[in-house]
This record gives C-alpha cells, sequence and structure tokens, in this order.
C-alpha cells in the first residue's frame, strides 16, 4: 500500500475591519476559501469557494476579491471531466 502525504495550510481570512471573513486552506497545492455562516463557528460552513468571488463583509460592507488562480480552474475541470466519464490522466 502506497502511502499518500497530504499538505494541508490554513489561514484566516479577513476583512479589512477585521472581522473573519472565513479560511484560506490550500490542501496539496489548491486553494479554497471556506465561509461560515458566523465567524469562527467552523460547524456551521455556508460556501466552499474555488476560483474567484467578490465577498461583501457582513459588518462594513466592504468587499474583498477571493481569487484562486489556475489550481482551482484545474481542479474543477477535473471533476467535470470525471463526472461527464471522461477519462483523466493523473500527474
Amino acid at each position: 500500500m502506497t502511502e499518500t502525504k497530504v499538505e494541508y495550510e490554513v489561514t484566516v481570512w479577513r476583512c479589512k475591519c477585521g472581522r473573519m471573513l472565513g479560511d484560506a486552506v490550500r490542501i496539496n497545492g489548491i486553494r479554497r476559501l471556506t465561509m461560515y455562516r458566523e465567524a469562527g463557528n467552523v460547524w456551521m460552513v455556508a460556501a466552499i469557494i474555488t476560483g474567484t468571488a467578490d465577498i461583501t463583509c457582513p459588518e462594513c460592507g466592504e468587499v474583498r476579491t477571493w481569487f484562486s488562480p489556475e489550481e482551482g480552474l484545474r481542479e474543477f475541470l477535473d471533476r467535470e471531466l470525471r463526472r461527464r466519464g471522461i477519462g483523466v490522466e493523473s500527474e
């Protein structure tokens, strides 16, 4: 059996006013933004975003843009190709 190493990094993603908007999570090089319904309540996930999205702070109204470059697109395309039954070669 081959052991798979998972690289996992989490940083808090905040608005300029200091309110927590979510966690920026990088798993094996792929960045995602995990947003919570309530700041800091990790049991109430509102969305997991891969790609680009404008996020409005519920406290001050400031808009921040989340951007996960090519790795988000690559993950999305791989998932869609598998869903449609089109083979994707692993690297």
